[in-house]
């Protein structure tokens, strides 16, 4: 009866080390596939941004910081034909609850087309890397950076941080 008590006891043990294992991982595939998922992502940025900075017509656009950005130094690099790569640093953290978006303005006179957003992270660092917006033409081209709400808005409303033309 001993041995078998002991028999028992050792089987749920193992049982209960075997769920924990299986939980372990179906946890660590969980990880496999999400870092395998931002990898393919930071490999087809990375494909994209040298697509830009080699691009025949691409041109750089040095960007003015403004308000609370006056320090911050920012340089765009736009290809209407690759998309737009823009890199940041010293960019001050935005105001709370809000993010910065960058905006296209071309020379069609049609409004302010959003780029996307960009986080600077705690080091002021940010950067965006994005194909170029619909009608995107050669022509000259404003990149304006404002603070926005979170999530981003369909036209600005924000304060100007950056600004450049060609």
């Amino acid at each position: 009866a001993v041995v078998l008590l002991t028999l028992g006891g050792l089987l749920a043990a193992a049982q209960q080390r075997g769920a924990r294992l299986a939980e372990a991982l179906r946890a660590a595939e969980e990880d496999v596939a999400r870092l395998t998922s931002e990898a393919t992502t930071v490999a087809g940025q990375a494909d994209l941004a040298v697509a830009i900075l080699t691009a025949t017509d691409m041109r750089r656009i040095d960007l003015q910081g403004f308000e609370a950005s006056r320090d911050a130094t920012a340089r765009a690099y736009w290809s209407a034909t690759r998309g737009l790569l823009i890199v940041a640093d010293r960019l001050p953290a935005p105001p709370p609850g809000r993010t910065y978006q960058v905006w296209l303005i071309g020379d069609g006179g049609a409004g302010p087309v959003s780029a996307g957003l960009i986080d600077p992270q705690g080091s002021g660092r940010g950067m965006l890397i994005v194909p170029p917006p619909a009608g995107s033409s050669g022509g000259s081209v404003t990149v304006a950076v404002t603070d926005e709400p979170r999530g981003g808005v369909a036209a600005p409303t924000g304060s100007k941080h950056l600004a450049g033309s060609l």
